[in-house]
């Protein structure tokens, strides 16, 4: 309409006081869905144990060896570092539907010796369905030692 003047103020009523009303404190609930007898199933559990490389099968120490390699090759691409493997220390497995695998492995900076040992995890993702494939997912220097 013409000659009318909108002024936006946000949403409605939202800051301001109205003199004549009773203000309350709001009580919040304190009843949990068990209280009405429901259990909605949803727990925190902990993250499932590390197995160390010399307790995992020779198949799977050769494939997390060659994740773990591969995981490297590319830290070093993309840090612009020049590091070594040297071994796989242990590896963590969340089962589901499809797994994620950490992997904890050792490397050195190229040509130096064994004491300067730097400790990486990796992250990887292994799918079953519809083709079994696995992703890489991360890999960073967890303790410089």
């Amino acid at each position: 309409m013409a000659g009318v003047k909108y002024v936006d103020r946000g949403f409605p009523f939202y800051n301001q006081d109205f003199p004549d009303m009773q203000s309350e404190q709001v009580k919040q609930p304190t009843k949990k869905f068990t209280d009405f007898g429901l259990d909605l199933g949803i727990r925190v559990c902990a993250p499932p144990a590390w197995t160390l490389a010399s307790e995992l099968s020779e198949q799977k120490r050769i494939e997390f060896t060659s994740q773990a390699q591969s995981m490297l090759d590319d830290y070093n691409k993309i840090k612009d570092t020049n590091f070594e493997f040297v071994r796989l220390v242990r590896v963590q497995t969340y089962l589901s539907i499809e797994n994620d695998h950490y992997i904890q492995f050792e490397a050195k900076p190229s040509g130096a010796a064994d004491h300067t040992l730097k400790t990486f995890e990796a992250a990887i993702y292994e799918q079953f369905y519809p083709t079994p494939e696995v992703f890489p997912v991360t890999c960073k220097l967890v303790v410089p030692n």
